[in-house]
């Protein structure tokens, strides 16, 4: 027969999202259950216990339950009243239509102080004579016996004949004891196993214990023909004919399937908040998802292969759902994307910090132009603000000397600027590198010169230099009109105020387009990737 196993309690606390632990009433009816078992050490908390329409001949292992207020164990074939000692707040229990002929069982409700509510309906010892009183007397603390209150003057009554009634009890009893015996007898020696159904349903039978049982079986088998045609007709397809994978929602759960980053997949499965992780099961492939739900299958086909080592499967503690990150395998990041990554770096640390590690790689103005005066400002003699790397200065204008002196340089910058802009400009002629150290290539294809490098025709030939990002306000584009070169001019000044992270978008998308232009010709066989692009500041 059936016994009470863990996913039949689960799949009885539903209502308590499947958590057994917390179970305050479990509903275990009509399961053709033969024995009490397990109960009483996974529901410590139980309250409201339905135990009725089952074939259990015996109460027992229900001494763990010290919250228990509620029990029924009505149409059984218990046929004694015991071990229930133990369950202290038990206040209403109900044995109605069973096979208790043992009247003097009631006696072991008697520790039971909060019983309130017995019925004993339909059994054997309610048909003795004299069977209220005696239950009335023996246990004094019950307010209602069959669904009937009980009266103090019944109660009084109930006392006085007590003694009679106890003679009267244990001769009845002794009566059913052997009436049971030839009873049992009689069973033994039937046989109905030749029967087929509609005979066996159309024959008399004795009421008894063993002729439920009995029944009990019949209707099992019948219903288990059946149950296996229904599990024929429910069988899930995990994938077809050809071994390719399907999508399956056995579990009906909702679910979020996310591809909007690049780099990954996310899949959110809504599992229930209190849902033990226990019943869910995990199956990640390159292709695929399975996961099992209380064994229910949700199964997810993605639309190009992951990577399993690299994918992460979290639940929130919160909400309950199931979070899964897998990183696509075939992700590759484009150039445009790999520098505007770069750029965020820039600006969370940038040049304060790399000043703070390296500082003497740092210069300010004054330090660069090394005059014994300095130059002047509008603020009075404090330096100058810090300028950027030591050997990387940037032009005001197209210089044509390779070095001048401190005060050619203020009245170059006097004359083509106000007096206030000289504080914040430094004039690469005058530090510390020569102007034909550049330019410099510091990726490939990728160079970095100044406004003397933008007018040297033969140094740009010589780099293959066809493309020029110009970084500064007034300096020209030389040989823009020629056609042979392509600018763009993006016009700030070498001052610490300058928001340059707002130009790189741009500055990006220019020198993206060079290299995107230049695979493609590679691709295709024109010719190899000799055009370079300069950035000019």
């Amino acid at each position: 027969m059936v016994r009470i196993t863990e996913e039949l309690v689960r799949k009885r606390s539903e209502h308590n999202e499947g958590i057994i632990g917390t179970l305050e009433e479990l509903t275990l009816h009509q399961e053709d259950i033969d024995k009490i078992e397990n109960i009483n050490n996974w529901c410590r908390d139980i309250q409201i216990l339905y135990l009725q329409a089952n074939i259990i001949s015996k109460i027992e292992n229900l001494n763990k339950l010290k919250k228990l207020q509620y029990l029924n164990l009505a149409i059984n074939n218990i046929e004694k009243i015991e071990n229930l000692e133990r369950c202290e707040s038990l206040e209403k229990l109900d044995l109605t239509l069973n096979f208790i002929g043992d009247l003097e069982s009631v006696c072991s409700l008697q520790k039971n102080h909060l019983l309130r509510n017995l019925n004993l309906t339909g059994n054997p010892c309610a048909e003795y004579k004299g069977y209220r009183d005696y239950v009335i007397a023996k246990l004094p603390q019950l307010e209602k016996l069959d669904s009937k209150d009980i009266s103090k003057s019944e109660r009084i009554k109930a006392h006085q004949n007590l003694p009679r009634n106890e003679e009267t009890i244990r001769i009845a009893q002794r009566e059913y004891r052997k009436f049971r015996e030839e009873q049992k007898a009689r069973l033994s020696e039937k046989d109905s196993s030749n029967l087929n159904d509609d005979q066996y349903w159309k024959s008399s039978s004795e009421h008894a214990p063993e002729t439920r049982v009995e029944m009990a079986l019949r209707s099992r088998k019948a219903r288990g023909q059946d149950e296996s045609v229904k599990t024929i007709r429910k069988e899930v397809r995990l994938f077809s004919k050809d071994g390719r994978p399907l999508n399956v929602n056995q579990a009906k759960i909702p679910f979020t399937f996310s591809d909007e980053n690049p780099e990954e997949y996310v899949l959110t499965i809504h599992i229930y908040k209190y849902l033990d992780t226990q019943l869910i099961d995990v199956d990640l492939q390159p292709i695929y998802a399975k996961i099992s739900i209380k064994n229910k299958i949700f199964q997810i086909v993605f639309p190009d292969e992951i990577f399993i080592d690299k994918s992460t499967c979290q639940r929130s503690s919160t909400t309950g759902h199931l979070v899964l990150k897998m990183p696509r395998a075939n992700y590759k990041p484009r150039l445009s994307h790999i520098l505007l990554q770069k750029n965020s770096e820039d600006e969370q640390n940038g040049f304060p910090k790399f000043r703070a590690t390296f500082p003497e790689w740092c210069k300010s103005c004054v330090e660069a132009l090394d005059c014994p005066g300095g130059v002047p400002t509008a603020a009075g003699p404090d330096p100058l603000p810090l300028m950027g790397l030591r050997s990387l200065r940037i032009s005001a204008t197209p210089i044509h000397r390779p070095h001048r002196s401190c005060d050619s340089l203020s009245s170059t910058a006097n004359s083509s600027t106000d007096s206030s802009d000289t504080d914040d400009r430094c004039d690469s002629s005058l530090g510390l590198e020569e102007d034909r150290e550049f330019p410099v290539e510091i990726l490939p294809y990728l160079f970095l010169g100044n406004a003397t490098n933008s007018e040297d025709r033969q140094a740009l030939a010589r780099h293959s230099i066809q493309y020029i990002l110009n970084v500064t306000p007034d300096l020209p584009n030389v040989f823009e009109d020629q056609g042979s070169i392509k600018y763009m001019q993006i016009p700030i000044t070498d001052h610490w105020s300058q928001n340059l992270a707002s130009h790189f978008p741009k500055a990006i998308e220019f020198i993206g387009k060079f290299f995107e232009i230049s695979l493609n010709e590679l691709k295709y066989g024109k010719r190899s990737p000799s055009k370079n692009i300069s950035y000019q500041i």
